[in-house]
């Protein structure tokens, strides 16, 4: 009788500190969710080739840049993540040049690009994006934007080439 008291006490002693821990653990991931909101909160300055920032409706990437004679053309893929279809044709591409202080404006040429460029939700797109320039320079800001968000976080377009 001693002996199945002993285990019966051991039984319950485990299943209690099992409780415990799972208390322990969920405190635990509960104080690490604001952390991680933080670092996803956390946008930094200018993005580079192949990261992407999400805003209400929209993820948008920048996959590369290249240059070609008198343009420059960025490879973006965007994807709706929104619960409402969304027109590409209703963004707006720029590319900016710091060093003479001008900006650019893309445009999805019809020849680079699939015709049908409304995308429903969950749909992705990839865009081929013009931006004709006179003088080719070593760097540049790109943005999207759109007429329902606020988000312009650049990208940095560099390593385009230049010869001189």
């Amino acid at each position: 009788m001693k002996c199945s008291n002993f285990l019966m006490i051991l039984v319950i002693a485990g299943l209690l500190s099992a409780c415990n821990n799972t208390k322990e653990i969920s405190n635990e991931e509960s104080n690490d969710i604001p952390a991680q909101e933080n670092v996803i909160g956390n946008v930094p300055d200018m993005l580079h080739y192949g990261e992407g920032y999400k805003d209400g409706m929209k993820v948008v990437t920048l996959h590369t840049a290249y240059n070609d004679p008198k343009s420059v053309s960025a490879i973006i893929s965007i994807e709706n993540v929104g619960d409402t279809p969304l027109n590409a044709d209703s963004l707006a591409f720029s590319l900016y040049d710091d060093t003479e202080d001008l900006t650019y404006q893309g445009t999805i040429a019809a020849n680079k690009n699939p015709a049908d460029r409304n995308l429903q939700p969950n749909d992705k797109i990839t865009l081929n994006i013009t931006f004709n320039i006179p003088i080719l320079n070593d760097e540049y800001r790109l943005t999207v934007e759109s007429f329902n968000s606020t988000d312009t976080t650049p990208w940095l377009v560099d390593d385009l080439k230049v010869e001189g």
